[in-house]
């Protein structure tokens, strides 16, 4: 049985139009919704070294976006079944 729908969220259409699948998932089984957005490593390994503040506004930007999914979901869901994390990693690795 699931236990929770994983919901990886990038800022694409493919990402966008996955939700009302999840929210319905989530309503069906009574089970919550983990929101995630992963800011891929190589992405601000070199970003770190030039602007060190980079890797910061990247994740805050990322946590800006998610929590307004977060907000919208919620409203679908109730607000005790959904769930988000930022997180710097490379995306594989964090999604699994």
């Amino acid at each position: 049985m699931c236990q929770r729908v994983l919901v990886p969220q990038d800022g694409s259409t493919l990402a966008e139009e996955i939700l009302s699948l999840a929210v319905r998932i989530s309503r069906g089984f009574n089970i919550p919704v983990h929101l995630v957005t992963v800011v891929p490593l190589d992405s601000v390994a070199g970003a770190r070294t030039r602007d060190p503040d980079a890797c910061q506004e990247a994740v805050q930007n990322a946590q800006d976006d998610l929590s307004a999914i977060s907000e919208r979901v919620r409203r679908s869901v109730g607000p005790k079944h959904v769930t988000m994390a930022v997180t710097v990693a490379k995306v594989a690795d964090a999604i699994v």
